[in-house]
């Protein structure tokens, strides 16, 4: 994904928490790239489409979606 791309999606410096199960944390190999991913429909159920890119999907579970802001993840 190119970083023109990224910024098309707006952003948000609000913490959301959601639970561990339904998010998933990808970080480069020097930590300085983190990116979140959540599931869909707890994306949708929440009303956080505006900030979810569902052309970006997590390569092993299509259930997951990119999302541009800094999740909590809680075990639930």
């Amino acid at each position: 994904m190119s970083e023109e791309h990224l910024n098309e999606i707006p952003t948000t410096n609000k913490n959301i928490t959601v639970p561990m199960h339904l998010s998933k944390k990808v970080s480069s190999i020097d930590g300085d790239t983190v990116l979140f991913y959540i599931n869909t429909n707890y994306g949708l159920a929440n009303k956080l489409e505006s900030l979810m890119d569902f052309n970006s999907r997590f390569p092993t579970d299509e259930d997951f979606c990119i999302i541009n802001a800094n999740l909590s993840r809680v075990t639930t």
